[in-house]
């Protein structure tokens, strides 16, 4: 005979948000600057993100640690440039702008070899494959448009967009260090 014990069913439905508090602070307090620290508090911005996480039905949540992390950086973002609007007189400019979180210079560089990676990657496809994922990937095309371009059906436009990208995904993967 098993005993579980039964968490209230508001509990089970925070535990994502909980295991990630730690984070999503820091990250509130980061949106904050020390200027907008004054007149907010970090603490009721994650309340207003957990409200919102309560809100959303099971089937809308993010799934994932950096899914979770997004969309509570995405919401709390939002709830600190509303509150700041509704708070800051008429006459007295907007308050400081919220850090935008700029990745490192190392990361940075991280992200431009590895996007330099990719083009070198796609420019040794095939020219079909090529254009392919440019047209749809980059250009945003959709299939049956992407078919009209290259003169064939949009299931063919689709079936050469999936080998193409198994190609791709080949290379890449091979290449990894």
């Amino acid at each position: 005979m098993s005993t579980t014990t039964r968490r209230p069913r508001g509990e089970e439905r925070a535990e994502p948000l909980a295991r990630h508090r730690e984070r999503l602070l820091a990250r509130i307090r980061a949106l904050l600057g020390e200027r907008a620290r004054r007149r907010l508090e970090s603490g009721d911005v994650l309340q207003g993100v957990a409200l919102e996480w309560a809100r959303l039905p099971e089937s809308r949540r993010p799934r994932g640690t950096y899914s979770v992390l997004r969309w509570g950086t995405a919401v709390a973002r939002n709830d600190v440039r509303d509150a700041l609007r509704k708070r800051a007189p008429d006459s007295e400019p907007p308050a400081e702008p919220l850090d935008t979180q700029d990745p490192s210079p190392a990361t940075r560089v991280e992200e431009q070899e590895e996007l330099d990676h990719l083009a070198d990657a796609i420019a040794d496809l095939p020219e079909n494959h090529r254009r392919v994922i440019e047209l749809r990937d980059l250009s945003g095309l959709s299939f049956h448009d992407v078919g009209v371009e290259l003169g064939c059906t949009e299931a063919a436009a689709q079936m050469l967009h999936t080998r193409a990208l198994a190609r791709l995904g080949r290379r890449l993967r091979r290449e990894e260090p």
